[in-house]
């Protein structure tokens, strides 16, 4: 007996989000969707994968070697996603790197993730409410595409549904992938440490949260989380042409340093960066230029125009 299957071509509504709230408001965590609710589009030529993450007690009785039950305890999950960056993805961007401010501007709040595609020839629906960052990381590839990843925990995953539109009432309004060209390598501009600017080949920065969570008892899921610890680092070669860094990262020097990711658009300012090594290679059989290989860390990201 054959069967019709599913592929990325049958995706109908592609990954998109609302903002839930701020999360001292605890209510909004991972609540039902709104009626009439706006979605938007994550990014361009993204990929994204989702995993439900089960956790299951079970019970072995003695004159057996089966054993005798297996009980659901709880589940989450985790979305990652991989996409490249145009205008329209600023406040997606901000959120994921920015200070937590209490405002729904960043991370300081929760996500509700949607997809759907068709299964069988039936548009199939899953939601992902009560979302927070785990990690992000953006990377301007020398040559290439600016490039977003970013991994979230889903504490509140729904089950999928083929009830038009998941349930949701009013008439959702749904997004699309932008029509604006993904940045590249040539929309960047200055990298600049400690005041002077440098060229360089390739940078990114990334971002890692840790989540302080309310798992009561009588409860499968996670009824509330908020992010208590966040750790900056990154990466940037340089094209050689002074002392100044060799000097700021054996002094461990702390300064302000900045990158600009798409000009006019987008600039993400490191305050108190530190190098924590310095390297460069010399090779009597290649004519490349010389590159400073600089991984840094960071005690604040800002990203703004």
């Amino acid at each position: 007996m054959s069967q019709i299957v599913s592929s990325q071509s049958d995706v109908q509504k592609v990954l998109q989000f609302y903002n839930e709230g701020v999360i001292t408001t605890a209510s909004n965590f991972g609540k039902s969707i709104p009626d009439s609710t706006t979605f938007t589009a994550v990014g361009k030529g993204t990929t994204f994968s989702y995993q439900d993450e089960i956790t299951a007690e079970e019970t072995r009785n003695v004159g057996s070697v089966t054993r005798a039950d297996y009980v659901l305890t709880g589940k989450q999950g985790t979305l990652s996603i991989t996409c490249q960056v145009t205008n329209d993805d600023d406040t997606f961007v901000k959120y994921l790197f920015n200070a937590l401010d209490g405002t729904t501007a960043t991370a300081d709040s929760s996500l509700c993730f949607l997809y759907s595609y068709n299964v069988d020839g039936t548009e199939t629906f899953r939601t992902l409410r009560g979302c927070l960052p785990q990690s992000a990381t953006i990377t301007v590839n020398n040559r290439g595409f600016t490039e977003l990843t970013a991994t979230f925990t889903v504490f509140s995953p729904d089950n999928e549904t083929q009830t038009a539109n998941a349930g949701m009432g009013g008439t959702p309004v749904y997004a699309n992938i932008s029509s604006n060209t993904a940045w590249t390598h040539s929309d960047s501009g200055n990298f600049t440490w400690d005041s002077v600017v440098y060229k360089e080949k390739g940078f990114s920065v990334s971002v890692n949260y840790e989540h302080t969570i309310l798992d009561s008892s009588g409860s499968t899921t996670v009824q509330w989380a908020k992010i208590s610890k966040k750790d900056i680092s990154g990466s940037v070669s340089v094209f050689k042409k002074d002392l100044l860094l060799q000097a700021d990262a054996t002094a461990h020097n702390k300064v302000t340093a900045s990158k600009v990711l798409k000009a006019s658009q987008l600039t993400a300012t490191l305050t108190e960066a530190v190098f924590d090594s310095h390297s460069y290679s010399v090779d009597g059989n290649s004519s490349d230029a010389t590159l400073e290989e600089m991984p840094f860390t960071c005690k604040e990201v800002a990203l703004a125009s």
